[in-house]
């Protein structure tokens, strides 16, 4: 992996570098918005049911006293009114009632299928999220299945109990019953707090409540919302930090640390350690500049040996030139250096050249010499003759 990144050339693995150091955080806050607006859809669509669950449970509670409502107003105005319904309208009346009231039914039935927080589908995410903000919530949807249970429950809830009453009744109306078992019945239903219809909506109140109660507490943006963002900021973060130190750590290790190793070779060149070389390994430009500098030193260190080797050579060659003519010192001008072919050979060839010169100049001088010692000679005698001549005939005179 790491010759890899190290045999790509340095412009592309900084590109790279940059690239992700731009394109990951990018990935996160992608990521955080997706998960932010996954969590919103959720938590929408948790609150929409949970709206239609309490509009639906306001709506069954308005329909129970309604219905109950008119219950009354067609018995009242059957049996206690002076102007009571025609044939045609009590059964207009009637019908009307008993679509109601199989309205109702089918409300409290759906409601029972798709609205109970305890173990509706539909509820789950409406449950989750309200357990997630707060497990306290448990009371609510304990409370909402007991209110249900007591509500709805076949034979002996409430809702059957008043159901049945109210069939009874209306079928009574239809049928002109008497006064008195209508009355009975009517009485019956309507009594404070033990009738089958205060029973009844007692329980359906305690529904509508705890669901509503429900919808205030999905409303509110709670810990279920905003934890799980909180955790994913916080992951994400600390999850960047350590993919950028990643990065600048590869690329301290790949570009920083073999360009400062290239620094201390120079620093080491500079103070004359001909033999430090560059360890650097991959295939990038560091690499070719690291190689040429080692080149350099090698191609430098050779130069060096070879001048020293010709240093040596020019040195033994003076030596034994000097040693060759140290003679002329004495007057030996008989003294011939070696010639050779190596940049001493030419000076050699002219001391050569200088000596025998020198000696014929020495003959010529001995040469003039003889011929001026003889001439003096000469003169001498002549002289030494004339003197004598001289004195001879001084002495002649004389």
């Amino acid at each position: 992996m790491f010759t890899f990144i190290t045999n790509i050339p340095i412009f592309r693995r900084l590109f790279y570098a940059f690239m992700l150091a731009a394109v990951i955080p990018g990935v996160v806050i992608v990521i955080l918005g997706l998960s932010f607006v996954g969590r919103l859809e959720t938590r929408s669509a948790a609150t929409k049911d949970i709206i239609e669950a309490a509009q639906q449970a306001r709506s069954a509670n308005t329909m129970i006293q309604t219905l109950n409502s008119q219950l009354n107003d067609l018995y009242n105005r059957q049996y206690q009114s002076t102007q009571p319904f025609q044939a045609a309208d009590r059964t207009a009346k009637l019908q009307q009632m008993q679509t109601e009231e199989k309205t109702l039914a089918r409300i409290l039935n759906n409601y029972t299928q798709n609205y109970r927080l305890s173990d509706s589908p539909r509820m789950q995410g409406v449950t989750d999220n309200i357990l997630n903000d707060d497990a306290a919530a448990q009371k609510i949807v304990d409370a909402q299945r007991d209110a249900l249970n007591q509500a709805l429950t076949p034979n002996t809830g409430s809702w059957p109990q008043y159901q049945k009453l109210f069939d009874t009744t209306l079928n009574q109306i239809q049928n002109r019953a008497s006064l008195a078992a209508v009355s009975a019945n009517v009485r019956t239903i309507n009594s404070a707090n033990t009738s089958p219809y205060a029973a009844f909506l007692s329980a359906w109140n305690n529904v509508t409540v705890n669901t509503e109660d429900a919808e205030n507490r999905i409303a509110n943006v709670g810990p279920s919302q905003t934890t799980p963002i909180f955790i994913i900021t916080i992951i994400a973060f600390f999850s960047t930090i350590m993919v950028v130190i990643a990065i600048g750590y590869f690329v301290n290790l790949t570009i920083t640390r073999p360009l400062r190793q290239l620094a201390t070779l120079t620093k080491r060149i500079a103070k004359g350690e001909t033999s430090a070389r560059a360890q650097i390994t991959g295939r990038d430009e560091i690499y070719m500049v690291a190689t040429s500098m080692n080149n350099m030193l090698d191609n430098i260190v050779r130069l060096i040996q070879e001048t020293q080797s010709q240093r040596d050579t020019l040195q033994g060659q003076v030596e034994k030139l000097v040693s060759e003519v140290s003679g002329v010192g004495e007057g030996d001008l008989s003294v011939q250096a070696e010639v050779t072919a190596d940049a001493l050979g030419v000076l050699a060839d002219s001391f050569n050249y200088m000596v025998e010169e020198l000696g014929s100049l020495v003959v010529r001088v001995k040469t003039v010499s003889h011929e001026v010692e003889t001439s003096t000679t000469t003169i001498l005698d002549r002289m030494t003759q004339l003197v004598e001549t001289e004195e001879n005939q001084i002495g002649q005179i004389v």
